[in-house]
């Protein structure tokens, strides 16, 4: 996972959560493979949910409890995650294959 720390209010976390998350309808329907897969994988994820602009957004607990605040998806199926500890945001980049590996995770423990 690519992490990148972040002051709270930084002009570089607005602009990146601007970025990622402003969709339009038209938008959403040009989006790449990899994103709408990864859409749909984070969908299977309790508390994770599709705005009315087309983005998605929601938070999740990692395996140490921690939760984590989705922020956006971008083209190349990778989703801009953020979480607050003392009182600095981490911003992470997680890949669709880490995406894919917790859901299966996750999944997995339901049916035990």
């Amino acid at each position: 996972m690519k992490k990148r720390k972040i002051v709270a209010g930084s002009l570089a976390l607005i602009t990146a959560l601007s970025l990622m998350t402003t969709v339009s309808a038209e938008q959403a329907k040009k989006h790449s493979k990899a994103y709408n897969d990864t859409v749909k994988t984070l969908k299977k994820i309790d508390h994770i949910y599709s705005n009315s602009d087309g983005s998605v957004g929601g938070v999740f607990k990692l395996v140490d409890g921690q939760s984590v605040r989705v922020a956006g998806v971008d083209e190349d199926g990778e989703v801009l995650v953020y979480y607050t500890s003392d009182k600095k945001k981490t911003l992470h980049i997680m890949d669709k294959t880490k995406v894919e590996s917790y859901v299966s995770r996750l999944e997995d423990s339901k049916h035990e």
